[in-house]
């Protein structure tokens, strides 16, 4: 298994000094990389959202997310401060399910001993390699999770008496694997959930956000998260970020 090569037309620039876009700074992935980079990589990958009977089309997602983010200005960076960006590409979609996820989980487990990573999908399902490969290496740290999502995402693998990796099922896999880490839910949807996922994610000790809690708070979006994420965030420590 491998990545492909990144697509350097992908790499959007203006050709001016004085306007300068994050795809000034993405490279292709080299090694090796540099201390505190951010290596980009894709999933382009959507057989977890069909085994989970949802629309497919993801998979074309991780180029279209590139298009617009290189075409985004950094953040009023200082001269002397500038991002480093590697693109590893995108996952070569080949084997079963379950190899790319192993293969995912080493390639990032790998990337996170220098840099920080951001992957596209693809189906949520790629939450866990990414994960796993964060929490083994952080397992010591009392890492924090924190998923911005409709839904738990705990389904059980079992489908009958089949094993069944599916975009429903990443937290599942994580928490059954994981227990040092403090976990956050933020946007759950009740019309999205059954109540024993919600029981079982609580009885694994995770927190829980509802969307119906932020829109009826009567405080707006960024005062009531910041009120859930207060006792969690105090303090510093590795954090995982997954947006659904």
């Amino acid at each position: 298994m491998a990545f492909t090569n990144a697509n350097k037309d992908l790499f959007f620039t203006k050709n001016d000094p004085r306007d300068l876009r994050l795809g000034d700074f993405a490279k292709s992935f080299e090694v090796p990389i540099k201390e505190d980079s951010f290596v980009v990589l894709g999933y382009p990958d959507d057989e977890g959202i069909k085994n989970n009977s949802g629309r497919i089309g993801a998979s074309q997602a991780p180029d279209v997310i590139r298009k617009y983010l290189y075409k985004m200005t950094p953040h009023f960076l200082k001269e002397d401060v500038q991002p480093v960006i590697y693109d590893h590409g995108n996952l070569k979609i080949e084997g079963s399910l379950f190899e790319r996820h192993e293969f995912a989980a080493t390639t990032v487990e790998n990337l996170l001993e220098k840099s920080k990573v951001i992957s596209f999908g693809g189906g949520h399902d790629y939450g866990y390699p990414d994960g796993k490969a964060f929490l083994h290496k952080y397992r010591e740290h009392n890492p924090l999770v924190i998923n911005f999502d409709a839904h738990l995402d705990v389904r059980p693998l079992a489908v009958g008496s089949t094993a069944k990796i599916s975009s429903g099922t990443p937290f599942f896999r994580l928490l059954s694997e994981f227990s040092n880490i403090d976990f956050l839910e933020v946007g759950l949807q009740a019309q999205c959930n059954s109540t024993s996922h919600l029981e079982w994610i609580q009885s694994h000790k995770a927190k829980v956000l509802t969307y119906d809690e932020i829109l009826y708070s009567g405080k707006n979006f960024v005062t009531k998260i910041l009120e859930f994420f207060e006792p969690h965030i105090l303090k510093r420590r590795p954090t995982f970020i997954s947006v659904d």
